[in-house]
Order: structure tokens, then sequence, then C-alpha cells
């Protein structure tokens, strides 16, 4: 088959709201782009952060992409910051806080690395704290337990929404073995997220789907509490990535074993 163009038409994409801002989101296999439009006056800690896991005070994200319009400034935790303008490109790494410059919305477009070229630089086995190599790493699979509590009088609203996001799951990422939503016993207003991921490639893609991107808003609103446990080997650039996010998030890393999932 000869190699093929493919132009990305934001208007088709999926749209994300907040507050008068907006992004469109188009993906195509792993790789994701947005459209950004940041209104003057936007404010991100009023209206992203009350929407992510443990409502961090900075953005937790790396974004790559191009200011198409309007002018841009990004502080960053340290104290330092930095002005974007129309035309220039820009990488920006987690712990910022982006600012629209002007009276002229501030319109940007994004794009994610493509999982597959994260994941083929990342070593194929990792040593474990005894200094033995094991064969388990960025391609070998892993287990992940996300734990969720919802607010009582959100409970069915957030099945429907987990029900979505699950169907969603299921058809678009090939690379997760098992996924299954888990009612506590004890506590009918706690539930666990059981995962199975092939590979770092698999849990990548999923941190970057627009279904589950959504779902995770829908959770900062209708949830209080949100803890991940990911019992495997992940690279250190996975881990980077993963922690980026902004969850809280416990390792435990493999120190011997086998598994049977190819």
């Amino acid at each position: 088959m000869a190699a093929a163009t493919t132009k990305l038409d934001y208007s088709t994409g999926t749209r994300k709201d907040f507050d008068g801002s907006y992004a469109d989101v188009v993906t195509i296999d792993d790789k994701t782009s947005m459209k950004i439009t940041l209104q003057p006056g936007f404010d991100w800690c009023q209206s992203i952060a009350p929407k992510l896991p443990g409502c961090p005070s900075w953005c937790p994200a790396t974004h790559f992409g191009y200011l198409e319009s309007g002018c841009m400034k990004v502080k960053y935790e340290d104290g330092s910051e930095t002005t974007v303008n129309a035309g220039e490109s820009y990488l920006i790494p987690p712990k910022h806080l982006p600012e629209v410059v002007g009276d002229a919305p501030a319109v940007m477009v994004e794009f994610s690395q493509s999982t597959a070229q994260v994941v083929s630089s990342m070593k194929e086995s990792t040593t474990n704290k005894l200094g033995n190599e094991i064969p388990f790493g960025a391609d070998s699979p892993f287990i992940l337990i996300a734990r969720c509590h919802v607010k009582e009088e959100c409970l069915d609203e957030y099945m429907k929404a987990a029900e979505i996001a699950d169907k969603a799951v299921m058809a678009t990422e090939g690379g997760m073995l098992h996924h299954t939503f888990d009612q506590d016993p004890d506590d009918p207003l706690m539930f666990t997220w059981s995962e199975v991921y092939k590979n770092d490639a698999a849990l990548l893609l999923h941190l970057t789907n627009p279904p589950l991107v959504k779902f995770v808003e829908q959770h900062g609103e209708m949830g209080d509490k949100f803890e991940i446990e990911v019992y495997g080997t992940l690279s250190v650039e996975t881990k980077e990535a993963f922690s980026a996010s902004g969850f809280p998030i416990k390792y435990f890393d493999t120190m011997f074993g086998y598994s049977r999932i190819k």
C-alpha cells in the first residue's frame, strides 16, 4: 500500500470545554493532536485543576506545540517564566501555569509523541533491587489497580460515565488485556478499576485516549478519591510520564517471577 498523508480536521474531533476555553482533540492510531483556544482571563487552577486527581497547583503535563495566534506567558513553579508569541513553537515541561497575554485568545496546536517512538528508546530488560537482570520492562505486561470513591449523590451518573469509558477502552485499546470496574463489598461508593496492560505502550496510549481523559474530568466532579497502584516493572521513562499526570501513584517493581502473557 502506498504511503498517504492524513490531514487533521479539528472540526471533526472531540471538543472539551472548560469555562469558555476549549480543545478540539483528534486521535489517529497512537497519536493525538489538539487545537486549543484559551480565552483572555483563562485560569488553569480554576478551570482544569479541580477536574484532576489531587487538584494539583501546577499543570503536571508536558506540552509540545505551535502557537498559531495570540500571546501566552508560561509561569513555572521555580519562579521563572517565559513568553510564547504567535508563530513560535514550544516545549513546556511539567509544573507550569499558562496565562493569556492581551485581549485576544491564544490559539495553539499541540501533538503527543508517538508511544511507539517512546517505547523504542526504552530498555527491553530491567535490573531489580537485588542487582539481577529480570525479563521485565517496557515490553512486558503489568497490573494497574485504581481505587476511586464516588460522591453518594453522583453514584448513578458516575456508573454511567464509567460504563461509557469501559466500552470505549475495549473498542480502541488493543493493549488493554483486562479492564473491569469492581465494587467494594463493604463500601458501595468505593470502586476499583482492575487493569492488565500488554506493555508500556498500552499505558501511554491509555493516558491520551480522549474517552479516558473525559472520564478523569468527570471523576473530578463526581468523585472524591483516586489512588493508583502499579504491580510490575515499568521503564523509568514511562514512570516519569505517568507520574507527571498528577495521579497519586505507588509502584511495586517486580523482584522475580514469570508471565505467560505474550
